[in-house]
C-alpha cells in the first residue's frame, strides 16, 4: 500500500491555486485525521473528497470512528461535524487475519514472524491466514478501490470508493481495545511485546512499556467509501421485489471481479420513491474479488438462484458488457493498485468469457452456472 502511494505524489501535492485548497485533503493534519491517499486523489471524485473533508471535521468537534457492530473485519462509520455518517474507513491492517484485526482474526501462529503476516501471492504462501484463497490479508481494501473504478458509468451501483489514510485513538492497535474475553491477554499488546522484536514493535507502539507518555498514534491506510442509507438488505426482502435489471447489473459486477462473497446481506436495498414497492440496490462489501485463484462456488452468488438471471438482457446491459475495454482496465488494475500477474489473468479470462456469452445470446445463469462457477462445494474451476 505504501508503495501504491508513493506514486504520482509530484504531481499531486503541488496544486494549481485554483484547486480550492484540494491539497490539503491528501494529508494528514492533526492527531486524529482523515485524507484521501495522494496515490488515488486524482481518481477520487469531487464528491467523495467532499465527504473525506466532513469526515476530518467530525474527526476535529470530537466525534470518533465507530466500529460497525457486525463483520470480520474492522469497519468504522465516519461522522461530520453534525453527526451525521458520511463514510466508512476500512483499514487494511483490520482486515480479517491482519495484524490489528479487531474481532480476535488474526494470525496467531504468524504474531513473531512477520514475513508470514500477510501470506503470498496466490502460490502456497498466499493460502495462509486468510478467509479466502488468493488474497492476502491487508490488501481487500484494494479490490474494494477497484470495484469502484471498474463499474464504469455507476452501471452497478457501486458506491463511491478512494484509499484513505486515518489517524485516531478508537482505531484498533496491538490488541489495545480488546478485554481479557476477547482475547487481550493473549493475543494484544503483551504477546506481541513477547514476541515481535523491539524494532519492530516501534512501528505499532513508539513509546516504552514503562513511559507515562501516550503511545503514538499509528497511521493507517484503508478504504474510504461513502456511507450509503438503505431501509435494508437482501436479506429482508424477497427477490420478488427486485427488477430484473438490478439482479443483472449485480451479477454482472460479480462475474466481472469472480467475487467470491456475494451474500445476500452484501447487497443494500433502498426503496424506490417513484414506486415505492420496489427497490434499487447497492452492492457492498467487494475485499474478496479480484483473487489469484478462481474458485468461486454457486453458493458464493447469492442470486445465482434467482429466476431474474435466466431472463435475457437488455439492450442496455448487453451494449455496457460488449463495450468494456478489458485491456484498459487491466491497466488500471496493474498500474494504480499494483495487483499480481495471476490476479490481472483472473479478471481478464472472466470478462472475455462473459462477453462471449452475451455475444453468443446465453443468459447470465447460463454463464455463471455453466462456466464460471463450480456447482460442487469443494475443488477448483
Amino acid at each position: 500500500l505504501l508503495e501504491i502511494k508513493g506514486r504520482h505524489c509530484s504531481s499531486l501535492l503541488s496544486p494549481s491555486p485554483s484547486d480550492g485548497g484540494v491539497a490539503p485533503i491528501s494529508s494528514l493534519r492533526n492527531k486524529s485525521d482523515v485524507c484521501v491517499s495522494s496515490s488515488t486523489l486524482d481518481l477520487c471524485p469531487k464528491a467523495l473528497q467532499r465527504m473525506v473533508q466532513q469526515s476530518r471535521r467530525g474527526m476535529a468537534v470530537g466525534f470518533k470512528p465507530l466500529l460497525a457492530p457486525d463483520g470480520s473485519g474492522g469497519s468504522y462509520f465516519l461522522s461530520d461535524a453534525r453527526r451525521k455518517r458520511v463514510g466508512v474507513f476500512k483499514p487494511a491492517d483490520e482486515e480479517p487475519f491482519a495484524e490489528n484485526n479487531p474481532r480476535g482474526y488474526v494470525p496467531h501462529s504468524s504474531i513473531g514472524n512477520p514475513s508470514n503476516m500477510g501470506g503470498g501471492d496466490g502460490g502456497n504462501d498466499g493460502d495462509a491466514g486468510g478467509l479466502r484463497q488468493g488474497i492476502r490479508p491487508g490488501e481487500l481494501c484494494l479490490r474494494e478501490v477497484a470495484a469502484y473504478l471498474l463499474d464504469h458509468g455507476g452501471f452497478s451501483s457501486v458506491p463511491m470508493t478512494t484509499l484513505a489514510e486515518a489517524r485516531h485513538p478508537a482505531l484498533h492497535s496491538a490488541g489495545s481495545n480488546w478485554t481479557l474475553s476477547e482475547g487481550g491477554a493473549g493475543v494484544g499488546a503483551h504477546s506481541i511485546r513477547a514476541s515481535i522484536s523491539g524494532a519492530d514493535l516501534s512501528t505499532i507502539v513508539s513509546t516504552p512499556s514503562n513511559s507515562t507518555s501516550p503511545p503514538e498514534l499509528v497511521k493507517k491506510v484503508g478504504s474510504f467509501q461513502e456511507y450509503v442509507t438503505a431501509e435494508c438488505t437482501m436479506d429482508d426482502i424477497s427477490p420478488s421485489k427486485i427488477t430484473v435489471g438490478e439482479v443483472h447489473k449485480i451479477a454482472i459486477l460479480d462475474m466481472r471481479l469472480m467475487n467470491a462473497d456475494r451474500n445476500v446481506a452484501n447487497i443494500l436495498c433502498q426503496r424506490i420513491p417513484e414506486d415505492p414497492d420496489q427497490f434499487r440496490l447497492v452492492p457492498i462489501d467487494h475485499g474478496y474479488s479480484l483473487r489469484s485463484k478462481c474458485d468461486v462456488a454457486w453458493f458464493d452468488w447469492c442470486w445465482l438462484d434467482w429466476p431474474q438471471v435466466k431472463e435475457p438482457l437488455s439492450e442496455e446491459a448487453r451494449s455496457y458488457v460488449l463495450n468494456l475495454d478489458i485491456e484498459a482496465d487491466v491497466a488500471v488494475l496493474e498500474e494504480r493498485l499494483k495487483l499480481e500477474n495471476d490476479v490481472l489473468d483472473n479478471f481478464r479470462n472472466s470478462c472475455l468469457v462473459l462477453k462471449a456469452g452475451v455475444k453468443a445470446g446465453l443468459t447470465l445463469y447460463d454463464i455463471a452456472s455453466e462456466i464460471l462457477c463450480r456447482n460442487d462445494p469443494s475443488g477448483e474451476t
